[in-house]
């Protein structure tokens, strides 16, 4: 029990200091509604690889999906790696684990886009074929 605290402790430090969570959204093809879900992400770059994300990964045990390494853009010299979770029950989750060692930002980041993904409906869009 104490290993798992002990990893999830690390866990929230991380992500306190490289990981966002934020609304996404996604349209759906049948009616043209978009609709939102939340998403949590970290992305990391250099030599060290995707080690950090596939720790965090085990830390949380939350399915989620790591994603690289991807080539440098134009002005960066690195090549990155990115995890992603997204729905609003893996986000809660991995919201609930991490967040008796969270910072203020952080939690506070959680339960707005949380909050507004609990309550968003789908919404039409018009698309202008011009």
């Amino acid at each position: 029990m104490i290993r798992k605290r002990e990893a999830l402790a690390w866990a929230a430090g991380f992500f306190d200091g490289e990981g966002s969570v934020h609304v996404a959204y996604s349209k759906r093809r049948s009616d043209d509604t978009f609709y939102y879900y939340p998403q949590v992400g970290i992305s990391q770059s250099g030599d060290i690889g995707d080690e950090p994300l596939r720790k965090f990964y085990q830390a949380v045990g939350i399915p989620a999906k790591i994603y690289g390494p991807y080539r440098p853009a134009k002005n960066q010299k690195l090549v990155r790696w990115v995890y992603e979770a997204s729905g609003l029950e893996k986000v809660q989750k991995i919201a609930d684990l991490l967040w008796p060692f969270l910072g203020t930002v952080k939690r506070n980041k959680f339960s707005q886009v949380l909050a507004k993904c609990k309550t968003s409906k789908p919404r039409r869009v018009v698309i202008s074929h011009t």
